[in-house]
């Protein structure tokens, strides 16, 4: 069996989620780098590492051992299986102009060591996909020159599934979370709905006025699929979701879920693109009544809000 890792151990094709560098979009992507800050900031990420190795992963010791200890994490975080997911972790993907949403692959059920190399080189390689070209070529991006970062985390055994949006990504003058949840099936996939095969139950939930003053009948729901989530449940996975839109600083489009056990976890967060920065709004003042309001209207309007 292997040891308890050290998860804080400098390697050079190995960042657990605890090392400092981590941290660090500029090493491993924005997408690793904000799972990172969020399990510093004390909320519960599935334990993973970045694989940043150039050479490839059938050659890697590190990434072995590395494996091993995470499919042995029970004894250091309570996970409900060994298998793990390997994800895209791009320079420049899920940040604050542009997320690259679907155009890298993801695999799920990793159970072995030899299905983990496959499932890095499946992943690195869709970087080059027609999809992931076009979309480079649409925004003027350029094919990374490095290796692409990967991230390798436990899998979750999910109850229930949700992607929470914490300003209205369609409507942002409406100052809506947005709400996105699913109760998964024995034997069914998660990821149906983030990939959109299944349609989700949905609650808009005003944020004029505090979380705490929040009564479930002033839920709005538009649409009602699945079994319903309780209302509980939904002031934590919106307080969770205000906390990591602090802490990222941007308006957050964030996948979530609640395991088996009653946990909810977060699985990955990213700036919403098409809406400014908090800095960006703050920076904007509000005249007084009865001031000039063009100055304000231009100002948001030429940052796109």
């Amino acid at each position: 069996m292997p040891n308890k890792p050290n998860l804080t151990r400098t390697n050079l094709d190995i960042k657990w989620l605890a090392h400092k560098e981590a941290i660090d979009a500029s090493i491993t992507g924005a997408k690793i780098a904000s799972l990172a800050l969020l399990e510093k900031s004390g909320i519960r990420v599935p334990n993973g590492f970045a694989y940043l190795g150039s050479r490839s992963p059938e050659q890697s010791y590190e990434l072995g051992i590395a494996y091993a200890s995470l499919t042995d994490m029970p004894q250091v975080r309570p996970i409900q299986h060994s298998k793990v997911a390997v994800r895209s972790s791009a320079i420049g993907e899920d940040g604050e102009s542009l997320s690259y949403a679907g155009q890298h692959d993801t695999v799920l059920g990793i159970h072995s060591r030899t299905s983990l190399s496959k499932a890095i080189h499946t992943v690195r390689g869709s970087v080059a996909s027609d999809r992931a070209k076009a979309y480079r070529a649409a925004n003027y991006e350029a094919l990374p020159q490095k290796q692409m970062p990967v991230l390798i985390q436990n899998m979750i055994d999910v109850k229930w599934m949700m992607v929470v949006f914490t300003q209205n990504p369609v409507s942002p003058r409406d100052k809506q979370f947005v709400l996105e949840y699913n109760a998964i099936q024995k034997g069914e996939s998660p990821e149906t709905l983030v990939s959109g095969e299944t349609t989700p139950s949905t609650l808009m939930v005003s944020r004029r006025h505090p979380l705490s003053e929040l009564k479930v009948d002033g839920f709005m729901r538009s649409s009602d699929t699945s079994p319903r989530l309780e209302p509980g449940r939904v002031l934590e996975t919106l307080e969770m979701a205000q906390r990591v839109e602090e802490l990222i600083d941007h308006p957050a489009d964030i996948e979530c879920c609640i395991d088996q056990r009653g946990l909810l976890w977060v699985l990955q967060a990213r700036p919403i693109s098409t809406i400014p920065s908090r800095k960006v709004i703050k920076e904007v003042s509000v005249p007084e009544e009865g001031e000039d309001q063009r100055e304000l209207v231009t100002a948001i309007t030429n940052q796109g809000i």
